[in-house]
C-alpha cells in the first residue's frame, strides 16, 4: 500500500478525481489513507486498476477503480467502480 503522500505523481490526479467523484456519489467526507496495486502502472495513458483506501472517522473501505483515459481535454480521466454495491455510476467528472 501506497501512502498518499508516496503516490506517483502520474497517478495523482486519478486519485484525487476517484476520492471526489466517491465522496459525491455518497454523500461522504473520505479521506484518502492509502493506493492499492499502483505499483506496476507506468503510465496513466491507457486503462488501469487500483484500489483505493479510505477512511471517514473510525470507517475505513477500500474501493477498486477503473480508470480509462478518454483524451478529455481537462485531462480528467472518466472512472468506474466496482464496489459491492455496485452504484452504477460511470464516467463522472468531479
Amino acid at each position: 500500500m501506497q501512502a498518499p503522500e508516496n503516490i506517483p505523481d502520474h497517478l495523482a490526479p486519478a486519485a484525487q478525481a476517484a476520492l471526489l467523484w466517491i465522496n459525491n456519489a455518497r454523500a461522504s467526507e473520505y479521506s484518502l489513507t492509502g493506493l492499492v496495486g499502483a505499483d506496476d502502472i507506468e503510465t496513466a495513458g491507457e486503462p488501469f486498476e487500483f484500489g483505493l483506501v479510505l477512511c471517514d472517522g473510525e470507517i475505513c473501505a477500500r474501493e477498486q477503480i477503473r480508470v480509462v483515459p478518454d483524451g478529455d481535454p481537462t485531462g480528467l480521466p472518466a472512472l468506474t467502480t466496482r464496489t459491492s454495491c455496485r452504484s452504477g455510476l460511470r464516467g463522472y467528472r468531479p
